[in-house]
């Protein structure tokens, strides 16, 4: 299949086998725009180390409403506001972040702009790609809804000597509208894991052209490998 390097690519359509009837998940990537960083802090992030990002809920009558994540308590932070909250307890590698809305409406869209709070999205369990990444995780719904997700990820990050490899990213926008009830219903709550990772300095995210050839192909063999839902750790860290 040729794959346009500027445009969406869908990577898979994941049935989420943890739930009877939970949603299947479809995975797009958008390498534009490309930045890069000088590394990342290591291989655990938890809650209250993403704070910054902004994170946005749109909602059926086509409103929206963006707030900005802040820390909780140890090793937990979240947004909170009088229409949706979204919150993260613990290590993202497996951890579970948790969106309820409260607005009358359904929440038919989320957008997170990691890189606004130091933080990316790694969304490739095996193998590790972008050196000190270690293994990561796309969106996986774990509620037990039915119907499809579509999360999109876009803004690609590498490491000033590394190439693009497809596994981080700084933007993530999920599209709720095709669950069963068209959206997370009023009062309703959707649970999701979702690994990230930290930059090791604060801001630095520059925008970099990206190249001709890009190993993407590697994307979809992570896509297809979370399913093991193993703990994050790097094996030399414990030889």
């Amino acid at each position: 299949m040729k794959r346009n390097l500027f445009s969406s690519v869908t990577l898979a359509a994941v049935l989420i086998t943890s739930a009877a009837n939970a949603a299947s998940v479809t995975i797009n990537t958008n390498l534009a725009p490309a930045v890069s960083t000088t590394a990342l802090t290591g291989f655990s992030t938890t809650g209250s180390m993403m704070t910054g990002m902004k994170v946005t809920a749109g909602f059926s009558n086509g409103s929206s409403d963006s707030q900005t994540w802040a820390t909780t308590g140890l090793g937990a932070g979240g947004v909170t506001s009088s229409l949706f909250s979204l919150s993260m307890s613990g290590d993202t590698f497996g951890g579970t972040w948790t969106l309820i809305n409260t607005n009358s409406f359904l929440l038919t869209s989320l957008s997170i702009d990691a890189g606004a709070g130091n933080t990316v999205f790694d969304m490739i369990v095996d193998p590790e790609l972008t050196s000190g990444s270690a293994r990561g995780g796309p969106f996986v719904e774990t509620t037990g809804l039915g119907g499809n997700i579509v999360a999109n990820y876009s803004k690609s990050v590498s490491l000033n000597a590394d190439p693009f490899q497809g596994d981080l990213f700084a933007l993530l926008l999920v599209n709720f509208t095709g669950l069963d009830a068209g959206g997370v219903a009023s009062d309703g709550r959707l649970l999701f894991t979702q690994d990230t990772d930290n930059l090791l300095l604060p801001g630095d995210l520059r925008g970099t052209p990206i190249p001709g050839a890009l190993p993407l192909f590697a994307s979809g063999l992570g896509v297809l490998g979370f399913l093991a839902h193993r703990r994050k750790r790097k094996t030399e860290a414990n030889a």
